[in-house]
């Protein structure tokens, strides 16, 4: 049995590799080793185990993965054999040339031993165990998960792939690989509760939910599709489609204008309760940042005092940038004088000049001779003491813009509470850099100030984005402290009221959850309940209302003390944080937003390089379908 068998691997190696699926090797002391369960993630679930047995191990998966149990069970037999030491028997000593064998066919002949079917036709042994099944499994999984055309599978390479693999097994065909894509998203989708697409003006919109059918409003009108659509669009939302059972069509002209207010109301806080709300739109801040440190720095050049010795300066620098991008021959010199080559500006990347200006800088403080000396060769006229302090000042100004558009651009920090104390940050970096006084940048820093306060002046006024740099644990209030006190009491109040909120809708569902469970009773009590509730309603509502509302407030105050008194924290460590659910749900709520296209693109982009000429065989149809699939195939339960 595997429970019991004796492991040979070392005190910090994992002794059953072959679990690696399902669990992940921590640490191991003496005879017990700690294993983390990956099927549990995010969840940090620890699993000590005995060196000797792996009953903890079932035993969990039984008890929380109990659908893969199962699979679980055989892949323990299928690695029984692993990490066992042999006995030794008085033949091996006798047979030690034989283990010296690198061939498995004569080492079992000259052991002895009969070789298998597989054996004898030169088939190897490893992998033969793997059904077809779940190489065709496989397949499909690695055409989705990578968005390949569904031809490449009938490929010979391919095909020698798989021969090469396991000579037992064989590839699909075309027609197979798009049944069973078909079929998989037919069923996938049957696990969706619904997906929901905007289509529609602005004005009048209309929601098409495609999933199970749920009727959520069975009483709202359905909307008549007049308005011309694109065909495929127009034949998605045709009431007469293959689709029409798992579409529901909602016209919110039609609730708008309902002839009973009261009733529209109720409609529309069903709808609310029924939808998710999206985040706000809003403009890419790192494109904007961007357009702060390129289009706005022009109103420094009106300015003489810098912008006569930046343009002498900068005429420099690019031509001793052009002559190494178009020259080999310069190239070369510049490497063999400097040990390294310059970067070069590029007017699609972000921070490129600024960048290369700070090579440049870095060269001339360490290797100003030897850089002059190969501008020299190339015929460029050499930088004066001037043109370096210009180009000083200007990486030295720009360094705070350069430093927040990586920031905002990056994904440490991708949260919409992120974005205020940025700015916050680069104006009063600014602001310390002008005021310890500038030759010939100053202009420069008025400029940024300017471009600043113009692109994200609205969004330093916006309650959203304030609320959600209050509710990020590692900003709070003390950023605003700093950038500007007196507007600290009036976001207090406001996340005051966001509590007060959140305690009375919890307060809410606890009293409706209570009613439903005391409802039960019968219709006489029930009655005399209502009557003695209505009896004392006159004297009772004004008393108890103020009270509940004074208590709620009091609560909240209380909370937003004790979230502004405790320090910034780096992590979600914070107990303030964890300790309460309604600051959780807040900054959900307030920082799901995020701040930057180019952290979405990272975050969100699962259709790859479609436009690659090697895509565009896939058909619309087949990419609709791998597109879908490879965003859900984690809702599949496993077999």
């Amino acid at each position: 049995m595997e429970d019991m068998e004796s492991v040979s691997s070392g005190p910090d190696e994992n002794p059953w590799p072959h679990l690696t699926e399902y669990v992940e090797f921590v640490s191991r002391s003496g005879q017990q080793i700690l294993f983390a369960c990956k099927r549990c993630l995010p969840k940090d679930t620890k699993i000590k185990v005995h060196v000797s047995s792996l009953n903890n191990l079932k035993q969990h998966v039984r008890r929380v993965h109990e659908s893969q149990y199962v699979q679980f069970e055989e892949i323990v037999k299928a690695g029984s054999n692993r990490g066992k030491t042999k006995r030794r028997t008085h033949s091996d000593d006798d047979d030690s040339t034989s283990s010296s064998n690198p061939n498995p066919v004569k080492r079992r002949i000259q052991q002895g031993r009969q070789l298998s079917i597989g054996e004898s036709f030169g088939i190897a042994a490893t992998g033969s165990g793997v059904p077809q099944a779940k190489v065709d499994e496989c397949i499909v999984n690695l055409f989705v998960s990578n968005m390949i055309p569904l031809h490449v599978v009938e490929s010979k390479s391919f095909g020698a792939l798989i021969k090469t693999l396991n000579p037992s097994k064989n590839s699909i065909s075309r027609r197979t690989l798009g049944r069973r894509i078909t079929d998989e998203h037919i069923e996938l989708k049957q696990h969706l509760i619904r997906t929901t697409t905007d289509n529609g003006s602005n004005f009048v919109k209309a929601f098409v939910q495609f999933g199970s059918e749920i009727d959520i409003l069975p009483e709202l009108p359905s909307c008549d599709l007049e308005s011309e659509f694109d065909p495929d669009i127009a034949n998605l939302l045709n009431p007469n489609s293959e689709e029409n059972d798992d579409l529901e069509f909602i016209s919110v002209e039609n609730i708008l204008n309902a002839p009973d207010r009261l009733h529209c109301n109720e409609i529309n806080e069903q709808i609310l309760e029924n939808f998710n709300t999206l985040p706000i739109h809003m403009r890419c801040a790192a494109h904007t940042f961007n357009l702060v440190a390129s289009k706005d720095v022009d109103a420094a050049l009106q300015i003489t005092v810098f912008k006569t010795p930046y343009r002498s300066a900068l005429a420099k620098a690019r031509t001793l940038w052009n002559q190494q991008s178009r020259s080999t021959v310069a190239a070369d010199s510049i490497h063999a004088e400097l040990g390294r080559r310059l970067v070069l500006p590029n007017t699609t990347r972000w921070n490129s000049l600024y960048d290369a200006i700070v090579v440049l800088n870095s060269i001339l403080e360490t290797k100003r001779p030897s850089l002059h000396r190969v501008m020299t060769q190339l015929k460029i006229l050499t930088f004066n003491d001037q043109d370096v302090t210009v180009m000083k000042e200007y990486a030295k100004v720009m360094a705070p813009v350069a430093n927040a558009l990586d920031r905002i651009q990056g994904e440490a920090q991708a949260y919409l509470g992120s974005l205020l104390p940025t700015i916050a940050a680069t104006v009063y970096k600014l602001k310390n850099i002008k005021s310890k006084g500038l030759v010939n940048c100053t202009a420069l820093a008025n400029a940024l100030l300017n471009g600043i306060e113009k692109r994200f002046g609205p969004l330093l006024n916006d309650e959203q984005c304030l609320l959600a740099a209050a509710f990020h644990p590692k900003f709070r209030l003390i950023w605003l402290e700093t950038y500007d006190s007196s507007r600290v009491d009036a976001v207090k109040k406001s996340m005051e009221k966001k509590v007060e909120d959140a305690l009375r809708q919890e307060a809410a569902e606890n009293s409706k959850d209570r009613d439903s469970l005391t409802g039960g009773g019968s219709n006489a009590s029930n009655n005399d309940d209502d009557e003695e509730e209505d009896f004392f309603n006159s004297v009772t509502r004004s008393i108890e209302k103020p009270k509940s509302s004074n208590s709620l407030k009091s609560k909240a105050q209380s909370l937003v003390k004790m979230w502004l008194d405790m320090k910034s924290k780096d992590s979600f460590n914070d107990a303030a944080f964890l300790g309460e659910q309604i600051f959780i749900n807040l900054f959900i709520k307030y920082n799901t937003a995020i701040p930057s296209s180019a952290a979405v693109e990272r975050l969100f982009s699962t259709g790859k390089d479609i436009l690659t000429p090697k895509r565009a065989s896939l058909s619309d149809e087949n990419f609709n379908m791998l597109m879908f699939m490879k965003g859900n195939m984690h809702l599949m339960p496993d077999d």
